[in-house]
């Protein structure tokens, strides 16, 4: 029913677009928003999370043929994470509009919330980078390393990936939109290295509680590879994981990284 609402459509490109929701100040046709509200956009996250839970207990569908209806279900159900995503860039940039940057706003959440306030996160998969091992280190002294940040209240939904200036890294920074709100999915469009690493290493909602067990695994990391739109499997072909070998010189500190996140948080 609510993507029926919202007029979810998948496109040519494997791009799930909203045809009902305006989700640009431009937008002329869309009938519906997001909330630009923090506290009312993570309870969305929570109540959809939910919802994927009872529809997917055992995660969603590894095995569903291209194009039948539980495919398609299962295609609109991981992508439209990426919406909520937007929902949460927008809703904690409203929220708090004074701030210096979106690192500053999350510290200001967290100071007006005890319950469901962000920790920080291990961000392996939001530090990629192109090349080979002995690329990474000059990739970091580059870029510098992104930061995630995840809420605590009721599972760890709500995601952000902050960068070494306090902006957010999203996928949402790098897409264009025409007057009616439809994304440019083209996968042949060209991005710069700078957009590619919005594409790659932005926020992701986990519909799962935690990262424990397999079930995060199921639901949230594995249908990327499955359900993705072209353009980011285009994209992300381009770029690496860094290594959790402590011997490569891709090596990532997990535990660090972590550390790291919440010592940011309180500076």
């Amino acid at each position: 029913m609510l993507y029926k609402v919202l007029g979810t459509e998948v496109d040519a490109n494997g791009f799930l677009q909203l045809t009902n929701m305006k989700l640009t100040d431009t937008d002329q046709t869309g009938s519906y928003r997001f909330t630009k509200a923090m506290d009312e956009a993570l309870v969305f996250d929570d109540k959809f999370s939910s919802l994927v839970q009872g529809a997917y207990p055992q995660g969603l569908p590894s095995k569903a043929k291209a194009g039948s209806a539980d495919y398609v279900k299962a295609q609109q159900t991981h992508q439209f994470r990426y919406y909520l995503d937007k929902k949460n860039n927008d809703a904690l940039r409203a929220t708090y509009p004074d701030e210096a940057n979106d690192l500053e706003r999350i510290k200001r959440f967290n100071a007006e919330h005890s319950y469901n306030s962000f920790v920080g996160e291990k961000a392996r998969y939001h530090n990629k980078y192109q090349g080979n091992p002995e690329d990474y280190p000059t990739h970091i002294d580059q870029y510098g390393e992104n930061y995630k940040y995840v809420s605590s209240g009721s599972g760890f939904h709500t995601e952000f990936i902050i960068d070494k200036k306090g902006s957010l890294v999203s996928q949402w920074n790098a897409y264009e939109f025409d007057e009616n709100g439809i994304v440019n999915s083209d996968p042949n469009k060209v991005y710069t290295k700078e957009e590619q690493l919005q594409l790659v290493d932005g926020n992701s909602v986990n519909y799962a509680e935690n990262s424990d067990g397999t079930y995060h695994d199921k639901v949230d990391a594995d249908p990327v590879s499955e359900y993705d739109p072209k353009v980011r499997k285009e994209v992300g072909k381009e770029w690496n994981n860094p290594s959790t070998n402590s011997k490569s010189k891709d090596y990532f500190d997990v535990k660090g990284s972590e550390n790291r996140a919440n010592k940011r948080l309180g500076e």
